[in-house]
């Protein structure tokens, strides 16, 4: 897959992770929702993705041409959310999030409707940092597992290992930042956001956990620039990735 490509569905989440604070935003952003986002590939739109919130200003629903998703909340945390069919309400799978004694998300479950196991999430911490991202399947076997390292608060590497469909790889991504504030951080409610339950390989969590904005990214000897587009809001409204669009999305602030 070209690293543009991947890209522009990983940076897409940036967006996500900028508009789903429950609290005061940071770095002087505005209260801003996202209204849809689209992901751009070769010059085209591949995906869009539409938002839709409840009065107390939680994210609630997810609709795109390929899926649909809802979120359930108790006393301010996510702890479910369910998939269906585009357009429909006939549902295809759930999830169940679970949380350690000091309110950090580590664990997802994913089922299907009858309630067998799908998938498995699994977060490793240090410090309370974020340093493994571990995958299992219906057997509770583990399938990949991403490692991150970090400077100060940046991830500046990450580490995978993948077996897949009996196809086993490693690979590893290496990043360098600005000096700019990410705007889009928001930590740890990020989690739970779908680009970690896809075959995203561990790359979204670097933009909302990291301190600043993402310069570069190089993997096997390559290295591409990253460049964002910030409306009067402090909000990322574009993404560009080795100087082609990768992403667009707009945005409703009071």
């Amino acid at each position: 897959m070209k690293t543009s490509t991947l890209l522009a569905t990983l940076l897409s989440f940036t967006l996500i992770y900028s508009c789903a604070k429950e609290d005061q935003p940071e770095h002087g952003a505005k209260a801003c929702q996202l209204r849809y986002n689209v992901i751009v590939e070769e010059g085209a739109a591949s995906d869009s993705f539409n938002y839709q919130y409840n009065g107390a200003g939680q994210l609630t629903k997810v609709t795109s041409g390929k899926y649909d998703y809802t979120l359930q909340y108790d006393a301010g945390r996510v702890v479910g959310r369910k998939y269906f069919y585009a357009g429909s309400d006939e549902m295809f799978a759930s999830d169940t999030v679970l949380y350690n004694p000091g309110g950090i998300i580590n664990e997802i479950k994913r089922t299907d409707p009858l309630g067998f196991a799908i998938q498995t999430i699994r977060f490793t911490y240090n410090s309370n940092k974020l340093t493994a991202l571990s995958f299992f399947n219906e057997k509770d076997e583990l399938k990949a597992k991403y490692n991150y390292t970090y400077t100060i608060n940046n991830i500046t590497a990450i580490a995978g290992d993948e077996s897949w469909d009996n196809i086993n790889r490693s690979f590893s991504y290496r990043f360098t930042y600005d000096t700019r504030s990410n705007n889009n951080k928001w930590g740890q409610q990020a989690l739970l956001y779908d680009g970690f339950l896809s075959d995203h390989m561990g790359l979204s969590v670097i933009y909302a956990i990291s301190d600043n904005y993402v310069k570069t990214i190089e993997q096997n000897g390559l290295t591409v620039p990253v460049s964002y587009t910030i409306d009067g809001n402090n909000n990322t409204t574009a993404i560009t990735v080795a100087g082609q669009p990768v992403m667009r999305g707009a945005y409703n602030c009071p």
